[in-house]
């Protein structure tokens, strides 16, 4: 019997000549193709900049900057705690990149090549052709829906989430076919994993049920057997995991319960079907993609939407039914793909979008062996018809170069953010979002008109939106009105205590209300929060350093200092603190430290002038007093 045998589990090896396969020959061949596939389609993003919700979680957030310690990934409020897997990812890119954005879509791509690779490799090992894999690994790799996955940083836990769960089944069905002590060290591996791809993205507590369904597709089809209490015993420890991170999940991240879509059960299950219907057709037919998706609640079950849902959802259990022993690889695909959306279906209602291309990732695997599957039979089958054979090679190939037009054309959106807002805004007119985005965006530009107008219109739509509310206060301060400031800011903060934002930018405007102490207290607020913000460290600092506080001011400056060592300003402040203490020498210091990273910040010789006179060191004052007025006077 060539049976391998493990326990109460059995897996049955392929049946297919490896020395006179294809895939085996040329397996190098293969996987040098599939990753040329992936770098072509997405070689236009590499000047693509952050945008977006990136540049909170990688330009201002100040935990990545360094590894260590790795708790903080788990707990830390500034990271993404409920994926640490992900925060950390983005720690190693800054390690090696800087914010030097092409760093950190090479990485993407990198990611998204591996992921090809094992769409090919697990379609493989489970016995498809040469044809489906290769289609599979192709499509997979050139389908336009997967462009904001890749080229939008906001996808790196899509990437990592997919590769472990991959990772995580193929190393399963390699425990099956192996013998001791390979066969535990694949099993262990496995279950490690699993634990990645739920720490990466909650999605991720899928997986054991889609290797369920393999192994139960597979034994329908005659390719695996296996008892069930062998089966059952295997994956207790996933269940486990699982319990495991849902209890951490709740524990760093508050599960918030969210408003049902349209009010109730009933409207959730028709938007539901809904939402499926939009997957389906961007599966199918990626052509009107949009960053941003606002799907209005269906009125009843009569919604043409509702019923091609649940017209696609009926067809799909029939063909899995049907054809479950003679098509098992299509029908593999089929469950997969409605397996994999659960999680993002609006089954549990998801806060603030009910769909968004990237998380159709995952699915999308099962779609593409479902297509290379189809594909490859209808090659077998047109076998003595070289006319029409060719025909049917050529079409699917004229498809992928235009699915590759579609990946270079929609991956430009994300070169900029005023592109991308407007893209927005072109999809749906009433996007709040992209308002906001624009004004945030035009303030950075002191385009002050052009930002009020972006939030003005969030307000028109959203008149409670504390976001547009705190960015056109700080619209207002900027141009020096600080009374209109004053009443957007608390306004804002009335409506969301917890605002971050809001609460530093009523800081500043009471600064120049004169309310030192009010200041302080929103400071000290933003700092509990985020205590390695550099921004409120250093207005804290110069706020108590003005009020005659130099050594607690000190403290504050250092902590800043630590998150934006090459700070001129701040190397200037400490310097200051530091005369104000007496610290001579640990003035100097600083000094020449900011002028070191910036030789025109002149206020730092009219310091040093006073430093050197404290020490007498009458030569090196003079020279540093010319310096400084040789600056003043341009």
């Amino acid at each position: 019997m060539n049976d391998l045998v493990h326990n109460n589990l059995i897996i049955q090896p392929s049946k297919q000549n490896k020395s006179k396969d294809p895939v085996y020959r040329g397996c190098l061949t293969v996987c040098l193709w599939l990753a040329l596939a992936c770098f072509v389609a997405y070689a236009n993003i590499y000047g693509n900049g952050f945008i977006w919700d990136e540049l909170d979680f990688i330009v201002k957030n100040y935990e990545i900057r360094s590894l260590l310690p790795l708790v903080k990934f788990f707990r830390s409020a500034s990271t993404i705690p409920q994926r640490p897997v992900m925060s950390f990812s983005l720690a190693l890119d800054y390690r090696l990149w800087g914010l030097n954005p092409a760093g950190y879509h090479l990485t993407q791509v990198l990611l998204h090549a591996f992921n090809t690779f094992l769409v090919f490799f697990l379609l493989f090992r489970l016995r498809g052709s040469f044809w489906a894999t290769f289609f599979s690994g192709l499509l997979f790799a050139w389908h336009p829906v997967h462009s904001e996955a890749v080229s939008a940083f906001l996808g790196r836990s899509e990437l990592l989430m997919t590769a472990a769960t991959l990772v995580m089944l193929w190393a399963f069905l390699v425990h099956l076919q192996h013998s001791e002590p390979w066969s535990w060290m694949a099993y262990a591996f496995s279950l490690a994993a699993f634990g990645v791809a739920v720490l990466s993205k909650d999605s991720g507590v899928v997986a054991p049920i889609l290797l369920v369904w393999i192994l139960l597709l597979g034994r329908q089809a005659g390719a695996v057997a296996f008892r069930w209490g062998g089966l059952l015993l295997r994956l207790l420890p996933f269940v486990v995991l699982s319990l495991w991170y849902f209890h951490y999940r709740s524990s760093v991240v508050m599960i918030s319960r969210t408003a049902w879509w349209g009010g109730g059960p009933w409207q959730t299950f028709l938007m539901m079907l809904t939402i499926l219907w939009e997957y389906a057709r961007l599966l199918f037919f990626p052509v009107h993609l949009s960053p941003w998706y606002i799907t209005p609640v269906p009125a009843g079950f009569g919604d043409w939407k509702v019923v091609a849902g649940a017209f696609i959802l009926g067809v799909s259990l029939l063909l899995i039914i049907l054809f479950s022993k003679k098509a098992w690889l299509l029908c593999l695909g089929i469950g997969w793909i409605l397996l994999a959306l659960i999680p993002v279906s609006n089954l549990i209602p998801i806060p603030g979008s009910m769909m968004a291309e990237r998380w159709l990732y995952l699915p999308s695997v099962g779609f593409c062996w479902g297509i290379g599957w189809l594909f490859s039979k209808g090659v077998e089958r047109l076998k003595g018809k070289p006319f029409a054979r060719n025909l049917t090679i050529s079409s699917f190939g004229l498809i992928g170069v235009l699915m590759l037009a579609r990946v270079w054309t929609w991956n430009t959106i994300w070169h900029d953010g005023e592109r991308f807002y407007r893209t927005m805004l072109s999809r749906s007119i009433e996007n709040t979002w992209a308002y906001s985005n624009l004004g945030d965006l035009y303030l950075e530009k002191t385009c002050y008109r052009e930002a009020v107008r972006g939030y003005a219109s969030t307000l028109f739509y959203a008149p409670r939106s504390s976001r547009a509310l705190e960015g056109l206060g700080a619209t207002y301060w900027s141009q020096g009105l600080n009374g209109d400031a004053l009443w957007y800011l608390r306004q804002a903060v009335a409506i969301d205590t917890e605002f971050t934002q809001a609460r530093y930018s009523l800081g500043l405007a009471l600064v120049g209300a004169g309310d030192t102490s009010g200041a302080l207290r929103e400071f000290h607020w933003v700092l509990k929060k985020e205590p390695l913000n550099p921004a409120p460290n250093e207005m804290t600092g110069t706020l108590l350093l003005g009020t005659g506080h130099p050594k607690e001011a000190l403290k504050y400056f250092e902590k800043a200092l630590t998150m934006k060592p090459r700070s001129p300003y701040l190397r200037f402040k400490a310097g200051q603190a530091d005369l104000a203490l007496g610290q001579s020498n640990e003035a100097e210091w600083e000094l020449l430290q900011a002028l070191k990273c910036d030789p025109r910040f002149w206020q730092a010789y009219e310091a040093l002038t006073v430093v050197y006179e404290r020490q007498g060191r009458w030569r090196e004052a003079e020279e540093a007093r010319r310096k400084f007025l040789s600056h003043d006077s341009l």
